[in-house]
């Protein structure tokens, strides 16, 4: 009979564990979700392997499920609906006027055709600033590697209402379909496994301390460290 209760009770502290866990991968207020599994065992760990996860909300920070036409609960922000002027080319070609992978002498070409003003600011670096992307103005930066394009950057500027940042990820996922993998450990990025390419789309909210809000969308060449660490986090 005790051995029965200590099996119990082990049983109901493993999943208490388990269900604790997945809540805090899911922003969730964990103690209370270590209680429900201690108590509900199994079903509790089920229901918030089913939960969907929260998000930072980008005006007060604290987590929130985030939806059209929903405010916060904490400070009343509302999701600002989508503009109307977002595009996602659907090649690097096209909006850019080249590839990754590319030699530099061949992106300044393309840049000079383009009538964009570049600068070489360092000899990993092409930076063309103002530049009309994805409909919004914005800084492209070029990293090279070995003399090619490794990286293309795309900033814009303070957006407090996020409303670029919603408009973008609205058209990645309408380009690319549901993101691979989220990261939530500075601000929040969304991340697409392309065929040769990874694309993220990465905001930073003024919430976070030292930080200055951003919006980019950020291609960058699979290969190497960079798809191991995409495998590792698609794996997760």
């Amino acid at each position: 009979m005790i051995d029965i209760a200590a099996a119990v009770v082990i049983s109901l502290g493993v999943f208490s564990a388990l269900t604790g866990k997945a809540a805090a991968r899911k922003r969730r207020f964990w103690p209370a979700w270590c209680l429900y599994g201690a108590i509900l065992g199994p079903f509790a760990l089920l229901h918030i392997l089913l939960a969907p996860p929260l998000e930072p909300c980008p005006s007060c920070g604290r987590n929130i499920r985030i939806k059209p036409s929903r405010p916060c609960k904490h400070c009343a922000w509302t999701l600002p609906p989508p503009l109307k002027n977002a595009r996602v080319a659907s090649d690097l070609r096209e909006t850019f006027g080249f590839r990754l992978g590319d030699t530099a002498a061949h992106v300044e070409k393309s840049l000079t055709q383009a009538g964009a003003p570049f600068e070489r600011t360092s000899e990993t670096n092409i930076l063309c600033a103002a530049r009309e992307t994805f409909g919004y103005p914005a800084d492209v930066t070029v990293e090279l590697d070995e003399g090619r394009a490794n990286c293309i950057r795309v900033s814009y500027p303070v957006d407090r209402d996020y409303k670029i940042y919603y408009d973008l990820k609205a058209a990645l996922v309408s380009k690319y379909g549901k993101p691979d993998y989220e990261n939530f450990d500075v601000g929040y990025t969304d991340n697409w496994a392309a065929k040769k390419f990874l694309v993220s789309l990465s905001t930073t909210p003024p919430t976070e301390e030292g930080a200055t809000p951003s919006t980019a969308v950020i291609y960058q060449k699979l290969g190497g460290k960079l798809e191991k660490n995409l495998t590792d986090a698609l794996v997760k």
